[in-house]
């Protein structure tokens, strides 16, 4: 390693002592975030998820809700919790929408 070498390395090393944490992250597009801001993220994104597939519940089931509930209680006071279960799902046709 030359003179030269260790004189740009010193260099450098005080370049990046003049800077404070914000001022290095800021260099990498990157920034302080508190976690209190991560957690309403997450549960913003849970909240989504949550009426994303409330929705699609609601376009792709099969029948309106009160034909399938009306299905459900028969097949329940006919045979039984399980079986009348059984017997709704064989009964509903696959992919209709």
């Amino acid at each position: 390693m030359t003179f030269l070498d260790k004189y740009r390395i010193n260099r450098a090393l005080r370049q990046v002592g003049n800077y404070d944490l914000d001022g290095v992250l800021g260099r990498f597009g990157l920034e302080r975030r508190s976690i209190a801001a991560d957690v309403a993220a997450d549960v913003g994104f849970f909240v989504l998820g949550c009426l994303a597939g409330a929705l699609a519940g609601v376009f792709f089931a099969p029948r309106r809700g009160i034909e399938l509930r009306e299905q459900m209680k028969k097949s329940i006071g006919e045979r039984g919790f399980v079986g009348g279960m059984q017997e709704t799902i064989r009964q509903t046709p696959a992919g209709r929408a």
